[in-house]
């Protein structure tokens, strides 16, 4: 049972690098306060525009304000594009 637990424990802390467990965003927060823009939202939205954090927002029907958040939001959107390429990685 505690071997069990462990590698529970050892999948949860993997698929929390990528904040994402069984498809599920664990950390839904707010990326962008002045458009009310969240971490799921972004992510969605990545998948579905090209380009960068300006045109992304910009699928969302926003565009940046202050400026503060383009380079977390850069971030996550590089690393949801990236998820489906790790999922056809064979193991």
């Amino acid at each position: 049972m505690r071997a069990i637990k462990v590698l529970l424990l050892r999948i949860i802390r993997i698929c929390c690098s990528c904040k994402r467990f069984a498809g599920v965003i664990l950390d839904p927060m707010y990326i962008c306060i002045c458009n009310a823009i969240r971490e799921a939202d972004l992510r969605q939205a990545a998948l579905k525009s090209g380009g960068d954090a300006t045109a992304t927002y910009a699928s969302l029907g926003k565009k940046p304000n202050c400026g503060q958040c383009l380079v977390k939001a850069g971030q996550i959107i590089d690393q949801e594009r990236a998820i489906p390429s790790c999922e056809n990685v064979a193991v």
